[in-house]
């Protein structure tokens, strides 16, 4: 074959260069975020996976794939979204395979996930609980934003709250139950808000209060327990000797109405004798004494005595609570503890 000559080789056109790697890239990379803001979620997905098929690597392109995940059409939609994605596979090739940049732009994207949620949380809240439920969310991303004045004002709320909660029951509650109630709540309820103020403080006064108050419990309740067992146990002993003493009169009873008997019929044959009318008299005397005595035995014997005594020792034992509820809030009061607005001068 005859060698082409110079000229020959000079005519010919160059072969077409293939456009670079990074070009096409960052074409498709266009088009596949081009595709999220028309929501072609499954279009922008194939134009992202040509990028992976060319470079596994690539961050740029799990970002998109995990905006289409969410449906996201922008990555300005991260910053109002409240959908967390942490254990999402196209967020964890990113923590992967991408740089610092977009790593901690991604993390700060699930930081606002949780931040919006909180915020919602909040919003939502109309109790205690729920507003512990948006301090604990904020805590998950204390750092970011404004979480942290957030978290003190879930707290700040849940500290009034509180106070306004333990003022309220001094000037209502009238009994040992509620009380200790009471205090039991504002124990857990500060304890959950420990770093606020002197929450931490309040609650362990709570907790001392209750301790104090239940041992003067457990003693009126010892004490009563005791008394009224002490009280059974005369009541028994009274029953006993009340049915040995009815017994006796009944059988005197029936003795003396059987000698009445007698004299009556043999009073037949002495009609006028004073002596049998006046021993005839003396025993139905007799009898109506002990009538008399069996009468207020049966209507007034041990039970109706021991009852007044055991009314008598519950009203002293109701005396003794409230003796107690008095002396815990005399020397107990946490209500002038709480460092809020007006809190010193009540």
């Amino acid at each position: 074959m005859a060698k082409k000559s110079s000229g020959q080789k000079s005519a010919q056109k160059p072969a077409q260069q293939p456009a670079s790697k990074g070009v096409n890239t960052k074409n498709l990379l266009d088009r596949g975020f081009i595709s999220l803001e028309d929501a072609k979620w499954d279009e922008a997905d194939g134009f992202f996976e040509q990028v992976l098929n060319e470079n596994a690597r690539e961050a740029s392109a799990y970002l998109g794939k995990l905006m289409k995940d969410l449906n996201y059409r922008t990555e300005n939609d991260f910053t109002t979204g409240m959908v967390e994605f942490a254990d999402n596979e196209n967020y964890a090739k990113i923590e992967r395979f991408g740089d610092n940049a977009i790593k901690e732009k991604v993390q700060g994207y699930n930081s606002y996930a949780v931040y919006n949620q909180a915020k919602a949380a909040l919003d939502a809240a109309n109790s205690v609980e729920g507003i512990l439920e948006a301090k604990q969310i904020f805590c998950r991303v204390a750092g970011f934003l404004d979480a942290k004045p957030y978290m003190d004002q879930c707290s700040e709320i849940i500290y009034t709250y509180a106070y306004e909660t333990v003022k309220e029951g001094y000037a209502n509650i009238d009994n040992t139950d509620g009380f200790m109630a009471l205090y039991k709540a504002m124990s857990d309820t500060l304890k959950c808000i420990a770093d606020h103020k002197n929450s931490a403080e309040i609650a362990q006064k709570c907790d001392e209060t209750l301790t104090v108050y239940e041992e003067k419990l457990q003693k009126i309740n010892s004490d009563f327990v005791n008394t009224k067992a002490e009280l059974e146990h005369q009541l028994f002993a009274e029953r006993k000797r009340e049915k040995e003493r009815i017994n006796a009169l009944r059988q005197q009873s029936t003795d003396i109405s059987l000698e009445l008997a007698d004299k009556k019929n043999k009073s037949i044959f002495k009609l006028f004798t004073d002596s049998l009318s006046a021993e005839g008299q003396n025993l139905k005397d007799q009898l109506d004494i002990i009538n008399k005595e069996l009468e207020q035995l049966t209507n007034e014997g041990a039970e109706s005595k021991f009852k007044k005594e055991f009314v008598k020792h519950d009203i002293e034992r109701q005396r003794a609570l409230k003796n107690a509820y008095v002396d815990i809030l005399e020397n107990y009061n946490i209500l002038d503890m709480f460092e809020v607005a007006g809190a010193q001068q009540q």
